[in-house]
């Protein structure tokens, strides 16, 4: 892979509609809504034949470290090994205007630091601008797919794919600089506002993060294109999915929306939990894989979820959600701020919806909506803390579920799609301690056992040591504290354990199923069959 800097300056001068500027002439708005820390603006053209994503981006931050600052730090996802020939490269680099250069870390291509030529005070404000160029894979074979061009069905997945600035991680008081791997969604983030205007290629259907604003016929490039505006809200990162909007192998490509007075039809459904404050929900898939009732399921739990997940943990900044059909590797479903893809070859691998697969894309529907709160309203460090982002979502997909389908249904969703998995491992006399940091050489398999079955078990463990009441009275105060903040494993426990009527009980769960490897299946069994109550 090319992993380096590179003088592009000319070529993304040529490409860009701004012809004529030597730096980047798109800039964000001068201001920072309620907790963003930085606002992007970014004006960029696709090349499908060369899959490159080309021109400038410029970024306006706010310095929240408590500290001064002299440089920023900027992470190139895509420069990762794992991505073979793909990558990003940098050029025409400013500092509040002036001409600056930004250097890759020495061993890690996936940072490169821009020294600002001053000290930016607490609470001080600085805009970096560059030009770009990202080669997106051919293939979709790192992190679950969620970068790459899917030369089959001639879409692209897009995450990850732009310069995003490294968090500030309040534990370590430092900036989160550690290496990517090929497991899982890397990024770390604060959140930010986006202004993206984007040229593509007449045939594919834009699905993002954000609301699409505009669209304007093209004229660069050999072919008719389209040029979008997509604007949002407080985020935690952009993502986006472009999909042909017909496909010999597959048909067209299918919109469904949810009905506007969309609520759950399903018995035991709380009454007066109003949906018109959730996001409009919609499902884009195409006409082979439209089984009779896939699209009404989708909407149906994804609908059913918001508003619970709502008032449990505050409303989204989001006025859409957006579940696409997506090729994954290694995943069920993925979630971005306002954006899911669901692999659909898995999730109905048998071609209808029975019984059997019913359960399975419910909750996964349910997991992934969950998404939008944790890990992307409420920030924590997933590659280090994996358990905070998919065990409680776990344990919170298990309580809609609980809430809406019934006793059943949860001790059935625990069972199979929680427990299970992780109780195979302790039958088998093993145990893995859930609270790990993700690295090269970490064991994926055992670690997602522990992240997603263990922790799962151990914060419902938990729910059930504290009763419902107590531990939805914590996490909602634990939300509004929280919200658009990093948070961390002792900020959790601490909000637990001083909610509950036996803090000091709390706290030995939270040591028992989180820091050690001594469960046996004495201990897995009372959970799952008390997840219905």
């Amino acid at each position: 892979a090319m992993l380096r800097l590179s003088a592009l300056g000319a070529l993304l001068a040529a490409r860009a509609r701004t012809a004529g500027t030597s730096t980047p002439a798109a800039t964000p708005e001068a201001h920072f809504p309620g907790s963003a820390t930085a606002a992007y603006a970014l004006d960029l053209r696709l090349d499908a034949e060369a899959r490159t994503l080309s021109g400038t981006e410029s970024i306006a931050w706010r310095n929240t470290t408590g500290r001064g600052q002299d440089t920023l730090h900027l992470r190139l996802y895509p420069n990762a090994a794992y991505y073979g020939d793909a990558g990003v490269s940098l050029s025409t680099v400013t500092v509040d205007g002036r001409p600056a250069t930004a250097a890759l870390r020495d061993g890690d291509p996936t940072v490169a630091s821009i020294p600002l030529g001053r000290t930016v005070a607490p609470g001080a404000e600085v805009q970096i601008a560059f030009a770009f160029e990202t080669v997106v894979p051919a293939g979709q074979a790192g992190s679950f797919g969620i970068l790459g061009f899917d030369q089959q069905r001639g879409s692209w997945a897009l995450a990850d794919w732009y310069p995003i600035l490294a968090g500030w991680e309040p534990a370590r008081d430092a900036w989160y600089l550690d290496p990517p791997t090929p497991f899982g969604d890397p990024t770390f983030a604060e959140t930010a506002t986006y202004a993206l205007t984007l040229e593509i290629p007449s045939g594919l259907t834009l699905l993002s993060t954000g609301d699409l604003v505009s669209t304007a016929t093209g004229h660069a490039g050999p072919g008719p294109s389209t040029i979008v505006r997509v604007e949002t809200g407080l985020v935690r990162e952009f993502a986006m999915a472009l999909l042909p909007t017909s496909s010999d192998a597959e048909g067209d490509l299918l919109h469904i929306p949810a009905p506007v007075s969309a609520a759950p039809a399903t018995p035991g459904a709380t009454p007066g939990i109003d949906a018109g404050a959730d996001p409009a929900v919609s499902v884009c898939l195409y006409t082979s894989e439209a089984i009779p009732g896939l699209a009404d399921a989708i909407l149906d739990a994804a609908t059913t979820a918001l508003p619970r997940y709502r008032a449990l943990l505050g409303a989204l900044p989001e006025r859409a959600l957006r579940i696409a059909s997506a090729h994954l590797a290694g995943a069920n479903g993925v979630s971005w701020p306002g954006l899911i893809w669901l692999d659909l070859s898995v999730l109905t691998r048998k071609g209808v919806l029975d019984d059997q697969e019913r359960p399975g894309l419910r909750f996964t529907v349910t997991h992934e909506v969950g998404h939008q709160w944790i890990g992307g309203l409420l920030g924590m460090n997933a590659n280090d803390h994996g358990f905070l982002l998919e065990g409680l979502t776990n344990a919170l997909a298990i309580g809609v579920i609980r809430d809406v389908w019934g006793a059943d249904a949860a001790i059935e969703a625990m069972g199979r799609f929680v427990a299970g998995p992780y109780a195979g491992l302790v039958r088998d006399g093993r145990d893995v301690i859930a609270d790990q940091l993700l690295a090269d050489g970490t064991n994926v398999v055992l670690r997602a056992l522990g992240v997603y079955g263990k922790a799962g078990l151990g914060f419902e463990a938990i729910r059930q040591e504290m009763g419902d009441t107590a531990w939805r009275t914590a996490l909602e105060a634990f939300a509004g504290a929280f919200r658009n903040r990093i948070f961390t494993p002792n900020d959790l426990r601490t909000a637990l354990t001083a909610a509950a009527s036996s803090p000091d009980r709390v706290g030995e769960l939270w040591t028992f199923w989180f820091e050690r490897d001594k469960t046996a299946l004495p201990d897995i069994d009372p959970v799952v069959q008390d997840a219905g109550r």
